[in-house]
């Protein structure tokens, strides 16, 4: 097998598409979309990485580019909705994690952490607030040239 270089949650995605829709050219695509995806970041070399929000979305579109012209154009509009439509399915367990209703654990563990950090930050103002009161009602001789 070869070594990959577009990204492996999209890229899982499309080569699933291409088992299901394409699997006599599964391969061939694979193949030629690993192909456009290095020849689209030879054209931007400087995407910046994790510190650049916007290098994620440059590689999802590099990805969906490559496959595009690797499929020859058969990988279009509709199948994008397909594989979209499964990675939104792969995120549908992040619904069930956070509860509209309050109610489950994760919401109010995450209440109780910011309610601490408030608190923390409220305090250190409160500090420093009167720190500045303090330094700001003494007499300082002020020396003029």
């Amino acid at each position: 097998m070869w070594k990959k270089i577009y990204p492996k949650s999209w890229g899982k995605l499309f080569e699933r598409y291409c088992d299901t829709y394409l699997p006599e050219r599964k391969r061939e695509i694979c193949q030629r979309a690993n192909e456009e995806y290095r020849k689209l970041l030879t054209q931007m070399t400087d995407l910046g990485g994790k510190e650049n929000g916007m290098a994620e979305n440059m590689d999802t579109w590099f990805t969906l580019v490559a496959f595009y012209e690797a499929s020859d154009h058969v990988i279009d509009g509709p199948a994008f909705q397909i594989i979209h439509g499964w990675h939104i399915d792969s995120l549908r367990f992040l619904g069930k994690l956070a509860d509209g209703n309050k109610q489950q654990w994760p919401y109010r563990l995450f209440e109780k952490i910011y309610d601490k950090e408030l608190c923390r930050i409220y305090s250190v103002i409160l500090r420093t607030n009167r720190l500045l009161r303090r330094f700001s009602n003494r007499n300082v001789l002020i020396i003029s040239a």
